[in-house]
């Protein structure tokens, strides 16, 4: 995350130039969640009118990750020419600004449920996850420059398909509408692991006060709960929360943002039905 965060932070620097050079060549390990957010970040950044060029890595299989990730679909050669990039089950999806994507979203999750299945079915619980966790980054996350990102690899030896959600908003914590005297104390006290866990428990309301509001990250944890989705990990603020182990500790390098990862597989799926 530290490198993340030093990367968003050149925007500050949006008028001393205008193109970022990415030297990526002595990466040797890479996944989906890394992948996600580095293009997360960049298009954050890309508000500004950054341009982006560089090396994708030199380690065969690091690059065949990059190349097969769909990460190169929203990147040019430096002659403005589109990359070729391969056709498979892997999809990084830049979605959002103003308002969710259902259709896109839809298609992501019937590829994945064909790549277990061989069935070009929905999972709606996949589904739902999802449309809880936009609509909290569209409303709460952002003043200005809303997006996020939606992220999907599908592993042929273990027969399972992560997905990561991102975006780069205010965090989880900033969002929650509780008072002061409360989030003094929680601040004073370092108890932003209890606080995020408690707002999953629907302790904390929303900053609009709405009825419905801030049902969307108790149904989140309830998905996990029920085996429909696996390996549930959430990263916001200076918090990591691991849902599946129970587990949730402070970070050094807080994120501006929020990430989630999660996996299913055959089991998920009939857990779902």
């Amino acid at each position: 995350m530290k490198f993340i965060n030093n990367f968003k932070n050149v925007k500050s620097y949006e008028k001393l130039f205008d193109t970022l050079y990415l030297d990526m060549s002595d990466i040797t390990n890479v996944d989906i969640g890394a992948i996600s957010l580095l293009l997360s970040a960049q298009f954050d950044i890309s508000f500004y009118d950054f341009n982006f060029i560089g090396k994708l890595p030199l380690d065969q299989k690091s690059h065949e990750f990059f190349h097969n990730s769909g990460y190169l679909n929203h990147m040019r050669k430096l002659n403005g020419e589109s990359f070729a990039v391969n056709n498979n089950h892997d999809l990084i999806l830049k979605l959002g600004r103003e308002h969710t994507r259902n259709e896109s979203v839809g298609k992501a999750i019937l590829q994945a449920v064909y790549f277990l299945t061989g069935s070009r079915d929905n999972y709606p619980p996949a589904y739902s996850l999802i449309m809880e966790m936009a609509p909290n980054a569209i409303e709460h996350a952002y003043e200005e420059n809303k997006h996020w990102m939606l992220g999907m690899h599908c592993d042929e030896e273990n027969k399972i398909v992560s997905f990561t959600f991102t975006d780069n908003g205010t965090g989880i914590i900033n969002t929650l509408n509780r008072k002061y005297p409360v989030e003094l104390r929680d601040k004073i006290l370092g108890k932003n692991v209890e606080v995020l866990q408690d707002a999953f428990n629907k302790k904390y309301g929303s900053r609009t006060n709405e009825i419905n509001r801030n049902k969307g990250l108790p149904r989140i944890k309830k998905i996990s709960e029920d085996g429909k989705i696996n390996k549930l990990l959430l990263i916001t603020d200076n918090v990591y929360l691991d849902f599946e182990s129970n587990i949730g500790k402070l970070i050094n390098n807080k994120f501006a943002g929020t990430f989630y990862y999660w996996e299913i597989d055959l089991k998920c799926l009939s857990n779902g039905k």
